[in-house]
């Protein structure tokens, strides 16, 4: 997978395999996710309240830059 698109396999995506082999039920697959990210997702939000800063995106737009801003109703 990685070579086609230079992206690894979520881990999600291993687990998911694994448990399915194992006969581990589908039905409760969300709230394991929810479960696992939790912690990480309450460090983000408290280090982000505690450092007063905003989350910015790894990507990097690949549109045009110096676009001029057009009020609606200005717009055609």
């Amino acid at each position: 997978m990685a070579g086609l698109n230079k992206m690894s396999p979520h881990l999600d995506w291993f687990s998911a395999v694994s448990y399915h082999a194992m006969g581990v039920l589908t039905d409760m697959s969300s709230a394991r996710l929810v479960i696992a990210c939790f912690p990480a997702w309450a460090a983000c939000v408290m280090k982000v309240w505690r450092d007063s800063t905003i989350i910015r995106p790894g990507a990097h737009g690949v549109g045009p830059d110096n676009l001029t801003f057009a009020l609606l109703e200005e717009q055609p």
